[in-house]
């Protein structure tokens, strides 16, 4: 009992090191009051002495949530975060993405979103009729007269007592699907599915051609519904000489129709697609030594809304006899 359970603790002590070695979300951007409003102008921040988060993102991930705070009795405004990344030059930085344009309010004011980020990344705000910013104290920052639009560089200036009231929540993304780990992503294992959560299903696919149709057998180790679908694809030359502008082969892609069933343990679900006109033309056009390729997919739903996925490749032999 004893061996037993200290086995118990060592791996409790394991668990708890790594989640607290696991990455989390973590706010970056100022945090000061916007007291003053300012026309054609956008704002990044550049220094805040004492602020309790960094003015820049540290780690790659996804802005979820931005947040701005601004005093009472102040005209509400439309703002916008606009993500802006260091160019060469000293106050030079190009944007590389944008939120939607937000209304604020004097008070506390949080919006949603999704923007991937990577290190060294700052926040810029700015507004069509005006933009928020902190007047006085020691802060400093990067200012450009004008909006600044994804994919335009520009040079920006530094203001002195100038502060850029603007943070932001960055979610860690370690699928690279795009999606907060934390709150927009069910499934941050796998760049496959975010608005699902990942399946503990062990679906197994097996697929083989037949003379017009292929057979698809799914297997499950839990209760799923199976759908199942695919395509067939190749390329073909053109009649007649080809322009030099178009020198690759064209290339076609004829969908194969599924259908659904539901797949029990110890029972293989069996799925017949019927090959189209289409593609039985072109297997008759073309020798048994050579094929077409097929990619086959079957999505599994099991009963808590989980979602897993499988692909198969079929190579189907041609049917011309020489």
């Amino acid at each position: 009992m004893q061996r037993q359970s200290g086995a118990a603790l060592a791996i409790l002590a394991a668990s708890l090191l790594f989640a607290q070695a696991a990455p989390a979300a973590i706010e970056v951007g100022g945090d000061c009051v916007a007291n003053a409003t300012a026309e054609d102008l956008t704002v990044v921040a550049f220094s805040r002495p004492a602020n309790p988060f960094p003015l820049a993102v540290t780690t790659a991930g996804v802005v979820t949530r931005w947040k701005i705070q601004v005093e009472a009795e102040r005209d509400l405004l439309p703002q916008r975060l606009t993500i802006l990344r260091a160019g060469e030059k000293a106050g030079e930085f190009s944007a590389v993405d944008e939120s939607e344009t937000e209304l604020v309010d004097p008070g506390a004011n949080e919006f949603r979103t999704r923007i991937s980020v990577r290190p060294g990344d700052r926040l810029g705000l700015s507004g069509f009729t005006g933009t928020y910013f902190c007047n006085g104290g020691a802060d400093v920052s990067w200012a450009y007269r004008g909006e600044v639009s994804v994919g335009e560089a520009r040079r920006f200036k530094p203001r002195e007592g100038v502060g850029t009231p603007v943070s932001a929540l960055v979610e860690p993304d370690a699928d690279r699907d795009g999606y907060g780990d934390e709150t927009q992503d069910r499934c941050p294992e796998s760049a496959k599915f975010h608005r699902h959560a990942c399946s503990p299903v062990r679906l197994r696919l097996r697929a083989e051609a037949r003379k017009r149709s292929i057979r698809v057998r799914v297997t499950a180790d839990i209760e799923v519904s199976a759908q199942v679908f695919g395509q067939v694809g190749w390329g073909f030359k053109a009649k007649g000489k080809r322009s030099p502008g178009h020198s690759k082969p064209t290339r076609l892609i004829v969908g194969l129709r599924g259908s659904t069933k539901e797949v029990v343990p110890g029972e293989p679900g069996t799925f017949r697609m019927a090959l189209p006109r289409t593609v039985k033309r072109r297997l008759g056009r073309i020798s048994p030594s050579e094929s077409l390729r097929a990619e086959i997919t079957v999505v599994a739903t099991d009963a808590d809304g989980a979602l897993a996925e499988r692909r198969k490749v079929v190579r189907l032999a041609g049917w011309e006899r020489g």
